[in-house]
């Protein structure tokens, strides 16, 4: 017995003297992080990376057909209708027409009007119209187009004086730019003098504007707008009943 006890007190006193108790402090297991395993990829069975497809673009809209000249707010290709509606107003007791404006019916199918009624340009009751602030008598010509047959603004025909023809040229320019298409002609008169007359058109593709400095004579000049696709029907129309009246010679 006094052996064991011995035995037990000497290794007790060995536990102590390391700095340990049994029931005292427990040894932390140092942890050591673990190194990333990095998987090698097999390149050859890799699954392919499918690409994102880019947007396709979205083209841009078309560009807008050119529209009709107008001489002012008078714009080629309106109805007959429109311009009645436009324009209506009883005249002054006394005339021949009782309302404005003034129509005419002509040859080959063509209805000629009038703003107002010359009468009162003439008497001074209304005042000219302008253009480019030059006094005129403007003149509607209306044709019926070829689908529902309604009178449509195919030309505007504008006496103007040749003296005007300047200004009218500085101000189309202003407006529209350039010419399309420039040209010039030699005029002679009874006496055998010869005079040039310029003559300047803008096309926009679907109507035209001409300004011819002599036209007829040498003191006076034109302003003329029209329609394209118009004034074709109107000149096949024109043809057509040119070919019939052959026939009967």
């Amino acid at each position: 017995m006094k052996r064991i006890a011995s035995f037990s007190l000497a290794v007790g006193l060995l536990i102590v003297s390391q700095g340990h108790s049994l029931f005292g402090q427990v040894r932390t297991k140092k942890v050591v992080p673990k190194k990333a395993v990095v998987e090698k990829v097999d390149e050859a069975n890799a699954p392919e990376k499918k690409e994102t497809p880019e947007p396709t673009p979205v083209p841009p809209p078309p560009p807008e057909p050119p529209k009709p000249f107008a001489l002012k707010d008078d714009s080629l290709g309106m109805m007959l209708s429109e311009f009645r509606a436009k324009y209506y107003r009883p005249l002054a007791p006394g005339l021949a027409s009782k309302y404005a404006p003034i129509e005419v019916p002509r040859d080959g199918g063509w209805t000629y009007c009038t703003q107002d009624a010359p009468y009162e340009w003439y008497n001074r009751l209304r005042p000219y119209p302008t253009v480019a602030g030059i006094s005129v008598e403007p003149q509607f010509w209306f044709f019926p187009d070829g689908t529902s047959g309604e009178p449509r603004l195919t030309r505007i025909v504008i006496p103007i004086k040749q003296s005007d023809y300047l200004d009218l040229f500085i101000a189309l320019k202003t407006k529209y730019n350039d010419p399309s298409s420039s040209s010039e002609d030699v005029l002679q008169n009874r006496l055998g003098a010869s005079f040039t007359s310029r003559k300047h058109t803008w096309d926009n593709g679907v109507s035209r504007i001409t300004l011819t400095e002599r036209y007829g004579s040498i003191d006076k000049g034109m302003l003329e707008y029209q329609h394209n696709a118009l004034m074709s029907i109107a000149t096949g129309k024109l043809i057509e009943k040119a070919k019939g009246q052959a026939k009967d010679l």
